[in-house]
């Protein structure tokens, strides 16, 4: 019976290994990001999953049994071989934004990150590579959007602040409200409009507010000010 309890136990664990590594193979086969592994010793690639295969517009038999620096999109990397091993000193690797080109010649942006780790007493890296294309687009045009805003502001002829709405604490000024007011970009900026005494009338500030919330903008307020000097103006 002890001989029937050991095949039973063994049976046992060879049906969860099974049914571990089907669940692993599923995931792998439908990620979201490439995946490649590799053999740790000689960093020929082992297994590429579809979405790499994709991306990257080559089919799986070329990355099979080759090198990371042997697939086309990375032979451009003149870091690659000398990655491999820094990455086999230090068991891990990250490149959050790494440029690539596809087979058909389409640029995309990947993250890259590569560990080591032991998988039947053999050493294996995982190179997990995430497609930021898209991210990295929309990062640029908000970069764009927020640089053709910042010149429209600092030169524009009308005075422009950007202030808090609970003290009015200046965040920024354009040129043309210094000019005007005859300040320093330092004696504005993190100060409040109290602090320099700029309102003549100080309910003018709340009779503006309570406007801006009813509203939703303010027009042609008509108001009195402080210049740097002490000069009151309309």
């Amino acid at each position: 019976w002890m001989k029937d309890d050991l095949a039973l136990e063994r049976k046992r664990a060879e049906e969860a290994l099974s049914a571990s590594e089907a669940r692993y193979r599923r995931l792998f086969e439908t990620a979201q990001d490439g995946i490649l592994i590799l053999d740790a010793h000689s960093g020929l690639i082992m297994d590429v999953n579809p979405f790499l295969v994709n991306l990257l517009d080559y089919p799986r038999e070329e990355f099979i049994g080759k090198t990371l620096w042997d697939i086309g999109p990375f032979k451009q990397i003149q870091e690659s071989k000398a990655a491999f091993r820094e990455l086999q000193d230090k068991q891990y690797i990250r490149y959050e934004n790494l440029p690539l080109e596809t087979k058909r010649g389409r640029r995309v942006n990947v993250e890259f990150v590569s560990n080591v780790y032991g998988v039947n007493g053999k050493s294996v890296i995982q190179c997990n590579i995430r497609d930021i294309t898209e991210r990295r687009r929309t990062e640029e045009n908000l970069r764009k959007s927020e640089e053709r805003f910042s010149k429209a502001f600092r030169k524009s002829p009308l005075a422009i602040t950007i202030s808090t709405e609970a003290d009015g604490r200046y965040l920024d000024v354009n040129d043309a409200f210094l000019d005007l007011l005859g300040y320093e970009r330092s004696d504005v900026i993190g100060h409040t409009a109290a602090q320099l005494r700029f309102w003549s009338e100080p309910l003018d500030r709340s009779d503006m507010l309570r406007q801006l919330k009813e509203d939703k903008q303010v027009a042609k307020h008509h108001t009195r000010y402080r210049t740097a000097t002490g000069e009151t103006r309309e």
